[in-house]
């Protein structure tokens, strides 16, 4: 069993911090609520083993290449509710979606004082902690306990941690939107298939043990990118779940860049109503109906 430690000691401001992101928007359902998970397509959400055995790599090498996306819960959280967070650019800022932190409806915190929140992350050597010290940024704006954007679009946050985590955090891709335009997606109408990776902390429905390493490896496709009056919207046929809220969108490499956040996913409406909204529900790709959502991460 691995042990519970804290990380190193606390550094202070990073010297590179949110001016060197620029999160793009998108139009999106928040995952919190609903269905317990939206399986698109075939189910291939895999453990970090089960992904190794697949790449024939060892567990060893794929855990430490996905160690900077962690667990994040908060202390004061009686119902075990759990979200996903990304260590990025520098081991104590993280990306993550603003609605673990903010309540859509009220533009009140969830909890009281940032302080509360915890990201634990899971490596080789062990497993690290550390507190939520500030948000730094986040794409909610609030007039008292309106929300004044449009929430589908604006759910992104960064924050600081305390202290800083043993791991190697995600670089970004300098941008991501002209690596999926210019490198991944095809040219002259084909059908879009631009192969990623989505990473989660865990997902509810296969995952149901708070406090240890739960993480979700999904190997997928965005599969419809538009740029609408500056608007990035991307669509993707990645499973997403209850917990994969912040979860990172990377590049296939041995070095992946981080690409996205997991923000969403959109379902038909018939399937939203009743029972058939707290199933986990497996449904095909569609461009207007059944997808997943992401914010993309650029560096600026």
């Amino acid at each position: 069993m691995q042990s519970n430690r804290s990380g190193a000691q606390p550094t202070g401001r990073p010297s590179r911090h949110l001016s060197g992101l620029l999160l793009v928007a998108l139009a999106v359902m928040p995952i919190a609520g609903g269905s317990r998970a939206v399986v698109i397509g075939e189910e291939d959400r895999r453990s970090i083993a089960e992904h190794a055995a697949l790449t024939n790599e060892s567990v060893t090498a794929v855990r430490e290449r996905y160690a900077a996306t962690g667990q994040l819960r908060c202390r004061s959280d009686e119902s075990n509710r759990s979200s996903t967070a990304n260590v990025t650019l520098e081991q104590n800022i993280i990306t993550l979606a603003a609605h673990s932190l903010t309540d859509i409806e009220t533009c009140e915190p969830k909890f009281e004082g940032g302080d509360q929140y915890v990201l634990t992350v899971y490596t080789n050597e062990g497993t690290f902690t550390s507190r939520i010290a500030e948000v730094l940024q986040t794409g909610f704006a609030c007039d008292g306990s309106e929300l004044t954007n449009d929430r589908n679009a604006s759910d992104w946050a960064a924050a600081i941690l305390d202290r800083s985590l043993p791991v190697a955090p995600y670089a970004v891709a300098e941008s991501s939107v002209e690596y999926l335009v210019g490198v991944l997606l095809p040219q002259d109408g084909e059908t879009m298939r631009a192969p990623v990776i989505s990473v989660a902390a865990g997902h509810g429905d296969i995952h149901n043990t708070v406090g240890s390493s739960t993480k979700t490896i999904t190997t997928c496709n965005v599969r419809d990118f538009r740029n609408q009056n500056g608007t990035y919207f991307v669509k993707s046929d990645c499973d997403v779940a209850a917990w994969s809220s912040g979860g990172g969108l990377f590049t296939i490499d041995n070095t992946p860049l981080l690409l996205g956040i997991t923000v969403g996913w959109q379902i038909p409406e018939d399937l939203k109503k009743g029972d058939l909204g707290r199933q986990v529900l497996q449904v095909p790709y569609d461009s207007a109906d059944a997808y997943g959502f992401h914010i993309l991460v650029d560096k600026i």
